[in-house]
């Protein structure tokens, strides 16, 4: 049935206290409040149906205005929205007639959708009048034995995309929880009671194999990150994770995990053993009946910088030309972020004067029709080669590279610091001693992991955030040493076992205080962290059952020490 529901209706079927809340949020509140609301009641499954990263699952589809989509497994509409947003036409088909309801009364002012919990030849029907261009199956349950009868409706350059949980995900064997069908939590990827496959997720090989016996024989595979539901970003056999890039690993999004061992170390051995696409904790499968138009460009990576306020979302994209080359472009994920992207490419020139006196090339990008695009640099980043001595023990080398980055730093120092009004609004009313350092137009994302070094020299390609008012210098070196810590944390223990103080060694151990409070006023009133990141929460409820857990491991543990102890000294005895 395609008709919508009224809310008498919907409030007559059999709905769950959780699917209650959900009507109420999407009935009583705008949904620019919704991250608030999820925020407030720290559900998990309000997040998955409510959150805005949810949208980033599909908002990397190439979808035309005219594009006819077909989504099956629609559930209560967590990506209907987002995909009519971009559509000419959305079918979604859901067998659960709450589920379906739902949907309905959330969609209830889209004029684009459709959604049907009947017979699903009420879809066949309506594909013998016009068939799908793209159709998707990203719910929690795929049946691969179906493909070959939702190809049969795509047009004849039509897509399937799937988006699936891998069997043999990290996460899995660190101790994430897997809810399947029964609603039953599954631990490890061979936890199965019986000789059958194990509950949940798939492998690439059973993907493949099922696409080509259903016609579709051409596949590219992307592996999302941390998982096909929050996606922060996406990659490819083209465009594997660099170093330090997978370290939001906290969280299962079903609400409850162990913590058996630390998932980011475990990545780096894997990304430099080549076994990450085996680890991947998910998929997304775009299936094709033959190979994809090599004349234009591909996706081979897609970065989302979804945690901000919507003015200062970004999606960014790397892709390959067929001429090999790669290109990045970013995009706006609202309208309301156009001005951003346009005033960062603007930086790009302004800045070359200023970075040039220190010997840093900045490399501009352009903006065209709705999106940026920059030249794509390769080489290795300073923060990258940074690690790479601290770990191997090159402290004469670490200190050198990182003094002549600081000396760079404070060479494009223009006069003392004044605070200014737009100072105080973007980095709060910090009492900023007068007399530091400052320059008068800076990149305060000039840190080591946004400069690359090709052939000896030191290029810049992202100059997003770049203000035109006084900035002390040191607040930069300051900034440069947290997320150094951030994202290289093995690197970071070494430094400090080696008796090392990187704030020290910068010159800013003193203004760590007040440093840290610009920042946290930077990233949480200014660019909005604070309202939009679901994936940051830390949520009480989901993290006592971790402890929990690995108190009773740690038990276990103990116990079969004991036992080991015991069988042992018996044995001696005898």
């Amino acid at each position: 049935m395609a008709e919508l529901y009224s809310e008498d209706d919907l409030f007559s079927l059999p709905l769950t206290e959780e699917e209650l809340a959900l009507v109420a949020i999407v009935r009583d509140y705008d949904e620019r409040d919704w991250n608030r609301i999820v925020r407030e009641r720290k559900s998990a499954f309000l997040a998955a149906e409510l959150f805005s990263e949810r949208r980033n699952a599909v908002s990397w589809f190439e979808l035309g205005g005219d594009s006819r989509v077909l989504e099956i497994g629609s559930g209560y509409g967590a990506l209907t929205g987002a995909l009519a947003d971009r559509a000419g036409a959305v079918v979604s088909y859901e067998a659960s007639e709450v589920r379906s309801a739902i949907n309905r009364f959330r969609q209830r002012r889209r004029k684009n959708v459709m959604i049907y919990n009947s017979d699903f030849k009420d879809i066949i029907a309506l594909a013998s009048a016009r068939k799908f261009d793209v159709i998707t199956l990203m719910g929690e349950e795929v049946d691969l034995s179906r493909l070959a009868e939702y190809a049969a409706l795509l047009q004849e350059k039509g897509r399937v995309i799937l988006a699936l949980p891998n069997r043999y995900g990290l996460k899995y064997w660190a101790g994430c929880s897997y809810a399947d069908k029964n609603r039953n939590l599954s631990y490890f990827p061979f936890a199965s009671a019986s000789s059958d496959l194990p509950s949940f997720g798939v492998t690439r090989k059973e993907v493949l194999r099922a696409a080509n016996a259903a016609g579709l024989a051409h596949a590219k595979l992307y592996y999302p990150y941390p998982d096909h539901q929050f996606v922060r970003a996406i990659y490819s056999d083209d465009f594997l994770p660099d170093r330090g890039a997978l370290t939001l690993n906290s969280f299962s999004w079903s609400g409850e995990r162990m913590r058996l061992f630390e998932e980011s170390p475990a990545y780096e051995r894997l990304l430099a053993d080549g076994a990450y696409p085996f680890f991947a904790n998910a998929f997304f499968v775009v299936l094709e009946r033959a190979e994809i138009d090599s004349s234009g460009d591909m996706m081979i990576h897609v970065r989302f910088s979804s945690s901000r306020a919507s003015r200062f979302q970004v999606r960014t994209e790397i892709r390959l030309g067929s001429d090999g080359r790669r290109i990045v472009r970013k995009l706006p994920m609202f309208p309301e972020g156009i001005a951003h992207i346009e005033n960062a490419c603007k930086n790009g020139s302004s800045l070359c004067e200023r970075f040039e006196k220190v010997g840093v090339n900045v490399v501009s990008g352009a903006w065209k029709d709705g999106f940026a695009e920059i030249p794509y640099l390769s080489g290795m980043s300073l923060g990258d080669r940074l690690a790479e001595l601290a770990l191997s023990a090159d402290w004469a080398g670490f200190n050198g590279a990182f003094s002549a980055y600081c000396e760079k730093v404070r060479g494009m120092a223009t006069g003392p610091f004044q605070p200014t009004n737009r100072f105080r609004e973007i980095f709060g009313g910090a009492a900023v001693p007068v007399g530091l350092s400052a320059c008068d137009r800076i990149d305060i994302d000039f840190i080591p992991q946004n400069i690359l070094i090709l052939d000896h020299s030191w290029q810049v390609a992202d100059t997003e955030w770049t203000f035109d008012f006084p900035v002390p210098v040191e607040f930069i070196l300051y900034r440069a040493v947290f997320y150094f810590e951030l994202d290289y944390p093995e690197a970071a223990r070494e430094i400090t076992a080696a008796g090392t103080d990187l704030l020290r060694l910068a010159g800013v151990e003193n203004f760590k205080q007040l440093f840290a409070a610009m920042e946290y006023w930077f990233q949480n009133e200014y660019v909005g962290i604070r309202d939009q990141n679901f994936t940051t929460l830390q949520f009480a409820d989901f993290l006592v059952p971790c402890r929990e857990r690995l108190g009773l491991l740690k038990r276990c543990r103990r116990l079969i020490g004991a036992v080991r102890n015991r069988i042992r000294s018996v044995t001696q005895a005898r």
